[in-house]
């Protein structure tokens, strides 16, 4: 199950993820050569950046295709950050493509952004439950 908490978005020359958490917002980042890496599958898993205002920590989480559904095909990428210890986060594959290729404009469709979700189990756990 997917709980939408925040949103990819192009930046300069990366792509800029934004994760709400009440009302604390992250900011994290993923280099255009990284992201495309990843896509081509051309890398396991790819570091993703963390902001700090004016400063970045720029191996902070990781990111990886998701498994292969029953089709063989890997529609999302999944995220782990060390603030979010035992959380995942998900972008769809061509979400983050599109905004990626937002950023290098090498593409007619610019989209200006995609939905980030965290991951949940399901069921869900009661309301004051596990995670109130």
């Amino acid at each position: 199950m997917f709980l939408n908490c925040g949103q990819a978005t192009p930046s300069d020359d990366a792509v800029r993820l934004v994760i709400w958490d009440g009302a604390i917002e992250y900011v994290f980042t993923l280099t255009i050569p990284d992201v495309s890496a990843l896509l081509q599958e051309r890398a396991e898993s790819i570091p993703v950046g963390r902001q700090f205002g004016l400063l970045e920590n720029k191996a902070y989480g990781r990111a990886r295709l998701t498994n292969p559904c029953a089709d063989g095909q890997r529609k999302g990428v999944a995220f782990w950050f060390p603030c979010f210890p035992g959380r995942v986060f998900s972008c769809s594959r061509i979400g983050l493509a599109g905004v990626a290729r937002s950023v290098t404009r090498d593409a007619g469709d610019h989209w200006l952004e995609a939905v980030v979700s965290e991951l949940l189990p399901d069921p869900v756990p009661a309301w004051m439950g596990v995670r109130a």
